[in-house]
């Protein structure tokens, strides 16, 4: 939920997430439908893999050709929708590496991860610096913060994999 959290600063006074939201159902299940169909390819596929990473934006772009997709606090909210579901699959991830690693290689991890957290944080606040408060901003922000949840959640997904073959 530290993503979540993070997103809020820029969706604050836009009501359309809080720290308590939830991923919508449908929104879960269009990922997860990419990822697998990600993994089934790399499965089944002697050509050049396909990444996870290509499965961001699967819940935004759309949303962001809607209507309320069109202005500001839509397109914060369409980052919103999906930074949701990769912060749920970033916290997974984490939670079953930590059962899964032993007590130094976990310790490193976690303050990896905090890093990770500071580094993502302040780069995405970045744009609320450059544009001076635009309304550009948080849609930007949201956006930077929607891709690095996710290919976060991807390269801790790529550990998991690593460690159960």
């Amino acid at each position: 939920m530290v993503t979540v959290a993070a997103a809020c600063l820029f969706l604050a006074g836009t009501g359309s997430l809080s720290a308590a939201d939830d991923p919508l159902p449908e929104d879960q299940i269009a990922i997860q439908s990419c990822l697998e169909g990600v993994r089934d390819y790399n499965a089944s596929s002697q050509d050049d893999p396909a990444s996870r990473d290509e499965c961001i934006g699967t819940v935004a772009d759309p949303c962001l050709e809607e209507p309320q997709g069109q202005a500001t606090a839509g397109m914060v909210g369409c980052y919103a929708r999906e930074i949701a579901v990769w912060d749920g699959l970033l916290n997974s991830h984490y939670a079953a590496l930590k059962d899964g690693l032993e007590t130094p290689a976990f310790d490193a991890l976690r303050e990896t991860q905090r890093k990770w957290i500071a580094y993502r944080d302040a780069n995405c606040a970045w744009p609320r610096i450059f544009f001076e408060g635009g309304t550009i901003a948080s849609p930007i922000g949201s956006s930077c913060i929607n891709q690095a949840t996710a290919r976060r959640a991807n390269e801790l997904a790529d550990y998991l994999d690593w460690m159960q073959n």
